[in-house]
């Protein structure tokens, strides 16, 4: 009996003995992490084989600070691995943040005296401001089995305006008028664009003139390297009404080849519009969709004051290619005198063939212009927004 216990008390003093050696060699090639539960059996490689020749990692920059990046760029930068130890360095790509990914892993082993690239790529993904994104690589290294990769920096616009819309207000048709636009660029290279208009029906009354943007007002936009200014004016005899121009440039920097300029404003003067269906924002007289047996007419007034208004007199022109058919009233003086009105019919007639000027995707605006003889305001223009439905062998049955 004796005997059993003594053997029973050598088995439990030696397993003891070697689970206490093999967690010291252990512990030696694996310090822990204070990780209680151990972490994920994949966030670690094996140890190597010879516990007397070990491998040992060294990253010169485990940190890249890239400065500015354009937020729809993509960075990517390497990072040297050296093993300067006495045995393989084996590498594996670990976690990475969610806006950075691992590009290129040159190699998985490196013997000792030897380098490694690792490629870390990153994306910005619409966000601005400071950013910092990081990547892990696994090693077989005790001392060092996860190394950290991070990059850092801000990322903003490289080429911005300022402002990109440009609301003039009410404006008069006799004056001209100006504003200034700030081209910002947050590269190196010196900023080039060239332009053109989006509305060439009145790109005759735009004067486009760009110049080198001075110190003080680079300055004063974080990041800016260089700038152009970009002057606008208005020349007088714009046509009465809302008017929308788009200025599309074209730049230098490939992350940014295209950016637009809007300029908005309303040119108010002696005569102005009134009626059912008229918007007076937007310049615009919508029928909506009309059945081409049935046609349709929507009746306006030109209301006009100031000195001229018991002389002037309005002429409309209409599209080679439109059904609308327009005409002209008897001008009458009301309030006084001092107001006359005049009535404008719009019609779109029985039997029109089908057609869409709903906008949009659907087909541009149909356009009136009214020519007058105001000596300031020689234009009057309605967009006109309708559909023709049916066919026109329909109409003419039903007459």
């Amino acid at each position: 009996m004796k005997k059993l216990v003594c053997l029973l008390l050598l088995a439990v003093i030696v397993g003891l003995g070697l689970g206490g050696t093999a967690t010291l060699v252990r512990l030696r090639l694996y310090p822990w992490s204070g990780d209680i539960v151990g972490g994920r059996p994949d966030d670690r490689l094996p140890p190597p084989a010879d516990p007397e020749a070990l491998p040992r990692v060294v990253v010169d920059q485990a940190e890249y600070d890239f400065g500015t990046m354009d937020y729809r760029d993509t960075g990517r930068h390497d990072f040297i691995f050296r093993n300067v130890g006495e045995g393989p360095l084996r590498l594996r790509v670990g976690s990475t943040t969610c806006r950075c990914t691992i590009g290129e892993l040159e190699a998985d082993q490196i013997p000792p005296g030897g380098t490694a690239k690792v490629t870390l790529v990153w994306h910005a993904e619409e966000m601005s401001g400071p950013y910092r994104q990081s990547a892990t690589i696994l090693t077989n290294d005790p001392a060092q089995p996860k190394v950290q990769l991070s990059v850092s920096g801000r990322i903003t616009s490289a080429v911005f305006a300022s402002p990109s819309l440009v609301q003039l207000g009410m404006l008069s048709p006799e004056e001209s008028h100006t504003a200034e636009v700030e081209l910002v660029c947050t590269r190196k290279e010196p900023l080039e664009v060239s332009y053109t208009l989006s509305d060439q029906t009145i790109a005759e009354f735009f004067q486009i003139d760009i110049s080198p943007l001075d110190g003080d007002r680079v300055n004063k936009h974080e990041d800016a390297q260089s700038g152009l200014l970009l002057g606008v004016t208005i020349k007088p005899g714009l046509p009465l009404g809302p008017f929308v121009q788009t200025i599309q440039l074209q730049t230098n920097v490939p992350t940014v080849p295209r950016l637009e300029i809007t300029i908005k404003g309303t040119v108010a003067g002696d005569i102005s519009i009134v009626g059912a269906g008229w918007l007076d924002s937007e310049n615009l007289l919508t029928f909506g969709v009309v059945q081409s047996h049935e046609g349709a007419s929507r009746r306006l007034l030109l209301v006009t004051c100031g000195p001229y208004r018991d002389k002037i007199k309005f002429k409309p022109i209409t599209r080679p290619s439109s059904p609308l058919r327009v005409t002209v009233g008897e001008t009458i003086a009301i309030g006084d005198g001092k107001v006359t009105q005049t009535p404008l019919t719009i019609e779109i007639p029985r039997g029109s063939p089908p057609v869409s000027h709903l906008g949009g995707t659907v087909g541009e605006y149909d356009e009136v212009i009214i020519h007058t003889t105001h000596p300031k305001s020689p234009q009057l223009r309605i967009l006109v927004r309708y559909a023709v439905l049916g066919s026109v062998a329909a109409s003419k049955s039903d007459d």
